[in-house]
């Protein structure tokens, strides 16, 4: 699996949300793939295809999709 740095840096943020909490630093996580576009039945939401990153021993607390690309603003104006 190959995966950039905008990537990399999200899911650290996901696992480890308090860098200076060591203990957090023991978090296992799980990357996994979506091969299809995924609607929540609940919400209605689509899920993109792609990367996702969970907690290995906590699912219940869901999953962030990983970007590949990343946004670059064209003017300091333009949220990244």
């Amino acid at each position: 699996m190959i995966i950039n740095g905008k990537q990399l840096r999200d899911a650290i943020a996901f696992i480890v949300p308090d860098a200076e909490d060591e203990d957090q630093l023991e978090t296992e996580a799980e990357f996994f793939v979506m091969a299809d576009d995924l609607v929540c039945p609940e919400t209605g939401e689509t899920r993109p295809s792609g990367l996702y990153v969970g907690l290995a021993e906590y699912p219940e607390e869901g999953s962030i999709y990983l970007e590949a690309k990343h946004h670059v603003p064209e003017s300091p104006n333009d949220p990244a």
